[in-house]
């Protein structure tokens, strides 16, 4: 099926669900202690601006949004039995290190008090405030898309320290944008830990963050598991669904969301109209996890 077609179907269920939701008044469940969700964002170009704005209006209105200190706080609480939450709030994270991103950070999300999550790869950062062409399209193979425009390109070193000036956190996502289940153990090694040890380095923090590229479950394995765990405490996947006081810190779930997507889809995902369809990954995500655990 065809992109095109995909994204219709997705948004005529969304806006059936949306439909449905508002009949039956489902926005007033109860959800586990410390519910949160985490969206995810790639490259908010200049047309997408006044639509990521809206979506930042309608967060703030209807679910929070939350800080990656505060999801640091929920993820270390004590598990509670009790559903007591009424509203979802969300972390925005940003994959790839866009320049476009750093530029949606300074002109909304400061303006708005929001903090974010900025994923991004260290060996693709430029060390300049413009990329050369050559860095441009190793980028670009490096994220699947088959040629970079200078409106996407990534951002610079000096972008991402005056990201984590502003009160932003920066998260590891290897260091090349590799796929890690492709690699041999030592070359997954590098990607994850090296990606950790080039950020503290050119930025003085050390980062608790980690996001592996692509965020599907063929894109992650106990064995790499294993390897972040001992570097970081905290990763994202890309499997949709809502997380908790009980998520495990390296099975933190996250929506993708298209800004070019039906506003009503957007709000729908984020209110877990997906929800139901993972089912089945978050379960192996998790025995993914339980494998990863030392014996």
């Amino acid at each position: 099926m065809n992109t095109i077609g995909w994204v219709g179907i997705r948004s005529q269920l969304a806006f059936a669900w949306h439909c449905a939701r508002k009949t039956f008044n489902f926005s007033k469940r109860n959800y586990p202690t410390g519910a949160f969700r985490v969206l995810t964002f790639h490259s908010v170009t200049d047309q997408q601006m006044p639509r990521f704005e809206q979506l930042i209006a309608y967060l703030k209105d209807s679910c929070g949004i939350i800080s990656p200190a505060e999801v640091e706080q929920r993820l270390s609480r004590p598990v509670s039995a009790t559903a007591c939450e009424t509203r979802v709030p969300c972390l925005l994270t940003f994959d790839d290190g866009f320049h476009l991103d750093y530029r949606a950070a300074q002109t909304i999300l400061n303006h708005h008090k929001i903090t974010a999550l900025f994923f991004i790869c260290p060996q693709l950062i430029s060390t300049s405030k413009r990329a050369s062409q050559h860095e441009m399209d190793l980028f670009a193979v490096r994220i699947g898309l088959r040629h970079v425009s200078e409106s996407l390109r990534p951002m610079s070193w000096e972008d991402a320290e005056e990201l984590l000036y502003s009160g932003h956190t920066i998260g590891a996502h290897t260091l090349t944008h590799s796929r890690v289940t492709t690699l041999s153990e030592p070359e997954r090694t590098h990607e994850i830990v090296n990606s950790a040890i080039m950020l503290e380095h050119r930025l003085g923090v050390r980062t608790p963050w980690f996001a592996y590229p692509y965020g599907n479950l063929e894109s992650i394995d106990d064995a790499a598991l294993r390897i972040i765990a001992s570097h970081y405490r905290f990763c994202c996947s890309g499997v949709r669904g809502i997380n908790s006081s009980a998520t495990h810190p390296l099975a933190i779930l996250r929506e993708h969301i298209d800004l070019n997507a039906p506003f009503h889809l957007q709000t729908s995902l984020v209110l877990g109209a997906a929800d139901w369809a993972y089912r089945e990954q978050r379960r192996r995500l998790s025995a993914l996890v339980c494998a990863a655990k030392p014996n």
